[in-house]
Order: structure tokens, then sequence, then C-alpha cells
């Protein structure tokens, strides 16, 4: 017995935490045969792509359960700042105060913990399944802390895809990868005025100028003063 045909043995009904990205497709691909036993969960951190809510439209009308979850991303950027991968002193609250910095820095965990994880975390827990399959792959650079079916709140946690590699899901997905790969991009796509991520996936700021030149033209500046803060500090680093 395959492994999502052990897994749905084990659990009467299952929750899918989906994303737009490939890996996320490929276990609705493979959840299928199952559908009418699979609710799928998406967590719309708050600042979607006009491509990500048409997916989400296709995957919706295709599935008889689809739950989104709404974080609120756009009064966190307001309210605290953008989030970078590293944090220049002067961009929190602290170094603001001190050096009267004029941007709204925060980490990475700020911004997706609130706005991504902790509603996607309690959103699963609410669905009341026993059962919760998602993409993760043991290659990926970003992973959860919960192991492939580990159990956590009452709910086991399946990684169907966890040997996988990128060629394994591209090859088995086929027509139904979703858009943003097909040009070559190689993450899903959550927030377009997000500010990190930026080593994870390259290309996207410079897709983003293209599909949504409006939200590129916001982040710019900051992206710009970022890539200044980073500068100065390396080379005082260097000169040290």
């Amino acid at each position: 017995m395959d492994v999502i045909s052990s897994f749905m043995a084990d659990h009467e009904r299952v929750t899918l935490q989906f994303s737009a990205g490939k890996d996320s497709a490929a276990c609705l691909k493979l959840l299928r045969p199952w559908i009418d036993r699979v609710i799928v969960l998406w967590c719309n951190p708050g600042d979607p792509y006009r491509e990500t809510i048409e997916y989400m439209g296709q995957i919706k009308a295709s599935v008889p359960v689809f739950v989104e979850v709404q974080g609120t991303q756009r009064e966190f950027v307001k309210q605290y700042g953008y989030p970078a991968d590293s944090v220049p002193f002067i961009g929190n609250p602290y170094g603001r105060a001190a050096y009267r910095g004029t941007h709204k820095i925060v980490s990475i965990q700020e911004c997706c913990g609130t706005n991504l994880w902790i509603p996607l975390s309690q959103a699963t827990k609410q669905t009341m399944t026993t059962g919760v399959v998602r993409g993760e792959r043991l290659t990926d650079q970003l992973r959860s802390i919960i192991e492939n079916l580990d159990v956590f709140d009452g709910q086991q946690y399946l990684n169907p895809l966890s040997d996988w590699t990128d060629s394994d899901v591209l090859k088995f997905l086929g027509d139904d990868l979703p858009p943003s790969y097909r040009r070559g991009l190689s993450s899903s796509l959550d927030c377009r005025t997000c500010t990190a991520y930026l080593n994870h996936n390259p290309g996207r700021i410079r897709d983003l100028r293209h599909s949504e030149p409006e939200a590129f033209a916001e982040i710019r500046p900051v992206l710009l003063w970022l890539r200044e803060q980073a500068r100065d500090n390396f080379d005082n680093l260097c000169r040290g």
C-alpha cells in the first residue's frame, strides 16, 4: 500500500495545507481519488498576487471543500514594517528611535508568523480532522519543526513528497504545474509586497516588475534601502 493510501486508510478526513506552490499542487493531485474526504485549506496572508487569486478560484471550483483563511499583511506592514531576511538595527523600533530612522523593518518570523504560519496552524486545528497533508520535502531550505508522520495537537502530519526531488514533482504534475513555475520561478507566490526570501526565489522581484508593477513600485525604495544598509554594514565589517 502506498503512503497516501495507507494514510487515508487511517484517517476518515484530512486537511491539505495548500499554497500556490508546485508541491501543494502535487499533493492535491495525489489526493484526488479521496477528494471527497479532503479539506483544502489556503491561508491568504493578505496581499495576494492577482494570478494567485485566479489560481485559487480554479482550485476551489475543482474540490468539494475549500477553506480560505485571511491574514492581514497590508495592515501589518503599515503598522510594523516590511519583512527582511536580515533586519538592520536602524530598521527596528529601538534603532529607529536612536538613529531617527524612517524605514520600519521586521523579521520574517514576525511577518509570516502573524499573517501565515499562526493563522494556518489555528485553522488546521479548527478543521477537527485527524490527518494533515503538506508538501514539505527533505530538500527544502525552509522546513517545519513537525516531522513526517508526527502527531501535533491531536493531528498526524504526512509529507507524501518527503523523498521527492524537484524533477520528480515537475514530471508528476505535467500540465497541472502552477503558472508561475512555467515562467521559471522557483517558489510559490504569496505576498506581492514581500521584501524577504530574496535568495529563496531570486527571480520573484524581477517578475513582479512586469506582473504587478504597482506593487514593485511600492517596495523598490525599501529594497534599495535594505541593499544600502547591507552594503554599508558589510564594508564596515571588512574594515574591522
